[in-house]
């Protein structure tokens, strides 16, 4: 897995709180204890706010807020105690 993507996954899941995620993420095994495994009944819903801010002519920063609910029996988020979440993230990117 490329460094780059390990960096954002970690910064991903430090935002919903589990780095013991992280460290099965990348080493590609599930968590056997995580009470997460599919199949889940029910229906996923998300919901995404972004802004482009271009504080140059060929830089452009994307704050992003994403809301992600399920509907259904279990709870499938922050190890299987909560329903929701909520994902910060910020993107940059610079064309030349």
């Amino acid at each position: 897995m490329p460094c780059l993507f390990r960096i954002f996954l970690f910064i991903i899941l430090a935002v919903i709180g589990s780095p013991r995620c992280f460290i099965h993420a990348t080493q590609g095994f599930p968590d056997r204890g995580n009470p997460n495994l599919a199949p889940f009944a029910g229906s996923f819903y998300s919901l995404t706010g972004r802004v482009n801010y271009y504080p140059h002519s060929n830089v452009t920063i994307r704050p992003e807020v994403r809301y992600d609910w399920f509907t259904g029996g279990r709870n499938p988020y922050n190890d299987g105690q909560k329903n929701n979440q909520v994902l910060v993230a910020i993107n940059a990117s610079l064309q030349f």
